[in-house]
């Protein structure tokens, strides 16, 4: 009868345990998330390097002009301090760091009375550990101020949205896996396939000053984000957590810092130092290629 006890104590105390470990994914303790949690913090810093702003040195593009851009840049690692949970129902550390570089194709099309259209999307193919699936447009205004230091003076009034999503390991990396512990949060044997959907919607202003062969240009604006990670992480018991984790609408004020230097009238080479104070900051790189001439 002892022995059937004791057996019937440990059966309970391993029910017991992987009962927790099953819904260790799901034991959010604050969900909307707050303002001040690690967790908001860390979605607001996903969404600055996927911030569609400005790239182009501001010009004024004729009606029908197409210019196509090929742009990098680079993803900032997170602070560890944000990394660290605090709505999580048990002290772990999420993965920030899914890709280090961030390959984005640009389309300008030039309308009339100085508006230009611009877009993009990102499809899923997986750079690094990051599949994405955005979609990408921005509407801007460009007109003359005057002169400057003998160089034409010009304003770009521009905004932005941004929509989809990007997949991949935030919760439960392979770093975090532990396939023979009930107890920890990242109990099972496969990396998580959590989606990450920013909702960005952002204005910018930039003043630019275009020389011969070259150009520069200075810009800031506000962008609004309500960002949801969707969590996807199956434990070792074989229990699917589909937790959505959903941080309060936030702002970021960016500043844009960025030139253009012109090898020939179709092709030119564009730098940007791109940061949000309080965030992180990043620098992005392109080649821009208009078939049919410079703009004006």
């Amino acid at each position: 009868m002892a022995s059937l006890a004791r057996r019937g104590a440990s059966a309970a105390l391993l029910l017991s345990a992987l009962s927790a470990a099953a819904g260790a994914q799901t034991s959010y303790s604050c969900n909307p998330l707050p303002a001040d949690a690690n967790e908001t913090k860390l979605l607001g810093f996903f969404a600055v390097p996927l911030a569609f702003s400005a790239m182009e040195q501001p010009q004024r593009v004729p009606t029908g002009m197409t210019t196509l851009l090929l742009e990098v840049s680079n993803v900032p690692t997170a602070d560890q301090a944000i990394r660290r949970t605090q709505c999580f129902a048990q002290d772990k550390e999420q993965n920030a760091n899914l890709a280090s570089l961030l390959p984005r194709p640009r389309l300008i099309i030039g309308l009339p009375w100085g508006i230009h259209v611009e877009g993009t999307y990102l499809p899923p193919v997986t750079v690094g550990g990051a599949t994405p699936n955005l979609v990408q447009g921005a509407l801007a205004w460009t007109g003359r101020l005057g002169t400057f230091a003998g160089n034409g003076l010009r304003l770009q009034l521009r905004g932005h949205a941004t929509r989809g999503w990007v997949r991949g390991a935030i919760t439960c990396d392979d770093a975090a896996l532990r396939p023979s512990d009930p107890l920890a949060p990242c109990y099972g044997t496969r990396p998580s396939q959590d989606r990450y959907r920013p909702n960005m919607l952002g204005v910018e202003g930039l003043v630019a000053v275009d020389g011969p062969g070259y150009g520069y240009y200075v810009g800031s604006g506000y962008t609004m984000l309500d960002p949801v990670l969707q969590v996807d992480f199956t434990t070792g018991t074989g229990f699917r957590d589909t937790s959505r984790v959903v941080a309060p609408r936030l702002g970021q004020v960016p500043l844009l810092v960025g030139g253009t230097l012109r090898f020939t009238e179709t092709l030119s080479l564009l730098g940007q130092y791109y940061i949000v104070f309080d965030q992180t900051s990043l620098f992005r790189f392109a080649l821009a290629w208009r078939p049919f001439g410079r703009a004006r």
